[in-house]
């Protein structure tokens, strides 16, 4: 059987979007500006796993063993488990100050939007071992490939 181009899988990175309304807010008097007060609502949402590679195909479980690998990469003392922690966006969103609440939601917004590519580029620059790892498990797994490519995260 051969084996599709766009087979595979992927696991994506944790979600911490976040939209209006999520960290806590306040007005202060004082200052007469809004500002960040906590968290609120925002958290890390872990991430989902995407295998494309039919169910009949003979590198089914392969793949998925594969994937499962990075998911857990995520997670406790895993190689991208200190990404996309909120307690390491809240020292910037904690700054953040605006006289209008919507521009300071929008200015929320966007700092995590600036985080969370900074986020990604780090994980990028750990993709090689992250690589080494899921594949020291799935290579074990039969059929081998006769050739192996390094999968690399991107966005959709």
């Amino acid at each position: 059987m051969s084996v599709d181009k766009s087979w595979g899988g992927k696991v994506d990175e944790p979600s911490t979007d976040a939209p209006p309304g999520t960290l806590a807010t306040a007005y202060d008097n004082q200052r007469e500006l809004w500002v960040v007060i906590g968290r609120g609502d925002l958290k890390r949402v872990a991430n989902s796993m995407t295998v494309r590679t039919p169910q009949t195909s003979q590198f089914y479980n392969k793949t998925v063993k594969h994937e499962e690998v990075h998911e857990k990469q995520y997670v406790g003392n895993g190689i991208f488990s200190d990404l996309y922690q909120i307690d390491n966006v809240m020292p910037r969103l904690l700054l953040l100050t605006d006289s209008n609440k919507q521009v300071l939601e929008q200015k929320i917004f966007h700092a995590v939007q600036d985080w969370r590519a900074e986020q990604f580029q780090i994980l990028r620059q750990r993709n090689t071992q992250s690589e080494i790892e899921a594949h020291a498990i799935s290579d074990q797994i039969a059929p081998k490939y006769i050739f192996q490519l390094p999968c690399m995260p991107y966005r959709q």
